[in-house]
């Protein structure tokens, strides 16, 4: 009977560690689902992220196009007044056509300094884009690291759980060997005195 006994509660540890086993199982790809979609959520942010780098660049480059559009219509209404002045005033056209050269010299300064600025912001803005690209795959390691720590911990746990109920599951089989013995010391002992008694 003591026999039976612990072979049922073998039996009954055995299940309990294959459910344990079955539920860590679960439990690790529950964990891989949720990086996975993590990932997918990043990717979706940084896809995003240079969806409206390239929208703003698009804005940036039509306005740069209308602006020197406007550089171009000002310029011309500029050289049509000249020409209109030079006409109406033969005498000065010698030095409005100087003045003129100076001012489109000086608007012409003036905008490759405009284009040289704003080539300096676009330069600025994809390098902050790089850092926060950086820093984002810098969060991404981390947590990967830390979600591989908890992993190891967990098993690690899950290990020692496992050896403390083997030591219990010992400690009780050696409980019910002691009983067994001490039953059968004293069934020897009853056997003795029967004995005793019968050659008295």
């Amino acid at each position: 009977e003591a026999a039976r006994k612990a072979e049922e509660e073998a039996e009954a540890a055995r299940k309990a560690e294959e459910e344990a086993e079955a539920a860590r199982k679960a439990e690790e790809e529950a964990e891989a689902a949720r990086i996975a979609e993590e990932e997918a959520e990043a990717a979706r942010k940084a896809e995003e992220e240079a969806e409206a780098t390239r929208k703003a660049e698009e804005e940036a480059e039509a306005a740069r196009k209308a602006e020197e559009e406007a550089e171009a219509a000002r310029k011309a209404e500029e050289e049509a007044e000249a020409a209109r002045k030079a006409e109406e005033e033969a005498e000065a056209a010698e030095e409005e056509a100087e003045a003129a050269r100076k001012a489109e010299e000086e608007a012409e300064a003036a905008r490759k300094a405009e284009e040289e600025a704003e080539a300096a912001r676009k330069a600025e803005e994809e390098a902050e884009a790089a850092r926060k690209a950086e820093e984002e795959a810098e969060a991404a390691r981390k947590a990967e690291e830390e979600a591989e720590a908890a992993r190891k911990a967990e098993e690690e746990a899950e290990a020692a759980r496992q050896a403390e109920e083997e030591a219990e599951a010992t400690r009780k089989a050696e409980e019910e060997a002691e009983a067994a013995r001490k039953a059968e010391e004293e069934a020897e002992a009853a056997r003795k005195a029967e004995e005793e008694a019968e050659a008295a």
